[in-house]
């Protein structure tokens, strides 16, 4: 396997559907787009932060798994909601939000940290949260990887109670 396929990961047909109907709603979203000077997949891939062009056409074709950031990119420029092309993502998002809004705890700690961090910080924690990056987590202080890593296993125990997949926070050094 080459180092991009690792990256990327295995493409199984959930992907591949929940790509075809994300590829649908870019179609019939084209007329929007293109008024909003956004109907390029490089425009629209910066824009909304999922990536380059290549990165919006291999989302769009089923050559790359979708991943949460680049569902919340595509939901936000598309007008639409995630469940809309991925439920599996939407519910991963469903148990983000959870964790996150608890009253107390690791999560609520990481809430408070996030409202005064830097926009730099703010990016390399989301990264950290979603993709699970391991050049993002090395960049962050490690309480704030600390913090991650509790909300990750609060959302990794929700999961399982869920029967959904899990999500891994890699070490930082």
């Amino acid at each position: 396997m080459s180092k991009s396929e690792d990256k990327r990961g295995k493409v199984t047909a959930e992907h591949i559907a929940e790509a075809e109907r994300l590829s649908a709603i870019w179609a019939e979203t084209y007329a929007d787009r293109k008024t909003r000077n956004l109907h390029s997949q490089g425009a629209f891939g910066l824009e909304y932060g999922i990536g380059n062009q290549a990165a919006v056409g291999f989302f769009l074709n089923g050559k790359t798994a979708l991943s949460l950031k680049a569902a919340r990119g595509f939901a936000k420029g598309l007008q639409c909601s995630i469940a809309d092309f991925s439920s599996r993502l939407a519910k991963e998002a469903e148990l983000l939000a959870a964790a996150i809004s608890t009253p107390s705890g690791p999560a609520n700690d990481l809430v408070h940290r996030m409202a005064t961090a830097t926009p730099e910080t703010l990016a390399l924690i989301e990264i950290a949260l979603l993709e699970s990056d391991p050049a993002a987590v090395k960049k962050l202080t490690p309480s704030l990887v600390n913090l991650v890593r509790a909300v990750k296993e609060t959302i990794k125990a929700q999961q399982g109670a869920t029967g959904s997949e899990q999500m891994d926070l890699p070490d930082p050094g």
